[in-house]
């Protein structure tokens, strides 16, 4: 299995890994893979002989999800699931086929999952958040609530920053027994100094390519990118059923033929079919 068109972006909830990884892949033309992208997909193909974990995690409720267990479950629970769902994200990217390079990203991309198929360690880098850097970016307030008073609202959101601190750590300590590339993510960038960063650790990478070849290959990329999120979204609104809210703006990528457009384009899904696409020019 060939995996040397891919660029792995892995780390903590919150470091920016998302927003980095989007304007890295659109300021370069290349392909953008954000694993929480297939979510639905891939709970649609778990089987329960296969990823016991997966199976069990979907039939929680939130109480038995994010309240109940300590941080230090939740944490075992999330490199578990996530070790059942990897064969199902290399199995995405191989079926995306050749062409430009890829930026895959998620925190579901521990170093101990990747580097087995990574084509080197070049390929791969980890943004390593602080707890304040987290509760900043999923605004989470990371003050103490004393625990007689805690609401179970505020027990899942502090067991969630919990629980993410450790993912942290067990990811910088993975990374740096593998002498893989690690992050140090606090704030103290913006994203423009953060995004030249990763541009830096990827340079060789980038400078030989492959990158779309013309703004047509770069419309059909963002087109199949944005179809992806779509249906995502249906996904996560059909299973809200009769609580689903009404339809809010999402940024679709901009599916212009300029190369290097790094635009998105705030549209409702039922805007975007209407449309036929989405173009911020």
């Amino acid at each position: 299995m060939d995996l040397s068109h891919v660029l792995w972006i892995g780390g903590g909830s919150g470091a920016g890994k998302s927003t980095l990884s989007r304007r890295l892949a659109y300021r370069h033309d290349l392909r953008l893979h954000p694993v929480d992208a297939y979510t639905f997909a891939h709970v649609e193909r778990t089987d329960p002989a296969t990823h016991p974990v997966m199976a069990r995690t979907h039939a929680m409720d939130y109480q038995q999800s994010h309240i109940d267990p300590d941080a230090e479950q939740q944490a075992a629970n999330f490199v578990d699931y996530a070790a059942e769902r990897f064969a199902m994200i290399v199995d995405d990217i191989v079926a995306r086929g050749s062409g430009p390079l890829v930026v895959v990203e998620g925190p579901q991309l521990f170093p101990h999952l990747v580097q087995p198929v990574m084509a080197g360690n070049r390929h791969g880098v980890w943004l390593l958040p602080s707890t304040e850097f987290t509760a900043r970016s999923l605004g989470i307030r990371n003050s103490p609530t004393p625990l007689a008073q805690e609401s179970d609202e505020e027990r899942a959101r502090r067991r969630r920053l919990e629980r993410d601190a450790l993912l942290t750590d067990r990811i910088r300590r993975d990374a740096a027994e593998r002498a893989l590339a690690g992050v140090e993510m606090d704030g103290g960038q913006d994203e423009d100094e953060s995004e030249r960063v990763l541009a830096e650790l990827f340079r060789p990478l980038l400078d030989a390519g492959p990158r779309a070849r013309d703004g047509e290959q770069r419309r059909a990329i963002r087109r199949e990118e944005n179809a992806v999120t779509d249906v995502q979204i249906a996904a996560f609104r059909a299973s809200l059923g009769d609580k689903a809210p009404s339809e809010s703006e999402f940024p679709y990528a901009c599916e212009c033929t300029n190369l290097g457009c790094d635009r998105q384009v705030p549209m409702t899904p039922s805007a975007y079919r209407a449309a036929g696409g989405a173009d911020g020019h």
